[in-house]
């Protein structure tokens, strides 16, 4: 057994619950009339998401090969441009090797986004790329440097420039 109902005389004028128990002054009218316009508007919402929906899982293709990064392909142009650079990097800089593979990498899945539908990656890689190229721009000292004096450099750079001295 449920719970006892309220007499209609409890109810508050302008209720659905009112409305439904028999009372149709215009104050519950306007409630009800109101519920059921949020509700055909909500069922006509969900339709029109379900039908968008069907349609573009037409279009999916679920055999089709889910594009990705191709890292055994041929350097593309911006890779090609980043070894030309690394290669005429003067010196050898802590972590050259370490820092120009990722360089490399980051090049590559630049290189590809586009091919790939990732044109989100784009922004953050281009900016982490600018970081590594400007990580080993500052510590390719000339042939004379030691590694012990381009870390001291880098220090020197990474602290602002005056290795933190006053």
């Amino acid at each position: 057994m449920g719970r006892p109902r309220k007499p209609i005389e409890e109810l508050e004028h302008g209720t659905v619950a009112r409305y439904r128990r028999g009372c149709k002054c215009e104050l519950c009218r306007a409630a009800n009339r109101d519920r059921v316009r949020d509700h055909r508007w909500s069922a006509s919402a969900r339709t029109k998401e379900q039908a968008s929906v069907e349609q573009l899982a037409v279009r999916i293709n679920p055999e089709a090969p889910v594009p990705t990064i191709d890292m055994t392909a041929e350097p593309g142009p911006i890779e090609q441009a980043i070894v030309e650079d690394l290669d005429a990097l003067v010196g050898s800089p802590p972590w050259k090797r370490t820092a120009s593979a990722i360089l490399r990498l980051d090049a590559r899945v630049l290189d590809q986004a586009a091919g790939v539908d990732r044109l989100d990656l784009l922004s953050p890689m281009q900016i982490r790329a600018q970081e590594w190229m400007k990580l080993l721009r500052s510590v390719s000292g000339g042939p004379d440097l030691s590694v012990a004096d381009q870390a001291a450099q880098l220090l020197k750079d990474l602290a602002g420039g005056d290795g933190g001295s006053e």
